[in-house]
């Protein structure tokens, strides 16, 4: 039986190589996004999706994973590090 990984934020850069690699090792990997479809429809190999704003579905995929990577926040490298940029990171 594999292991099953979690993995927020696996649409971007780091998350969507991370899933690649976890299912060439035979992991099985979910994912939560801002938008479950958009990333059904980007990922590929992926088991399970969730929406932030669907609180049940993120609990369902919790109690199954063995694992989880959490990589969504905001996007460090979108713009130049103004006082504001560096607020939403920290929030993020």
């Amino acid at each position: 039986m594999s292991k099953n990984i979690l993995i927020s934020g696996a649409t971007g850069m780091v998350g969507s190589r991370l899933v690649t690699k976890l299912n060439e090792k035979g992991f099985s990997v979910s994912v939560i996004s801002r938008s479950g479809k958009s990333a059904s429809d980007d990922l590929q190999g992926v088991e399970g999706f969730a929406s932030w704003d669907d609180e049940n579905a993120i609990i369902d995929l919790i109690e199954k994973a063995d694992s989880i990577v959490h990589l969504s926040g905001e996007n460090v490298m979108s713009q130049r590090w103004n006082e504001e940029h560096k607020q939403n990171i920290y929030n993020s």
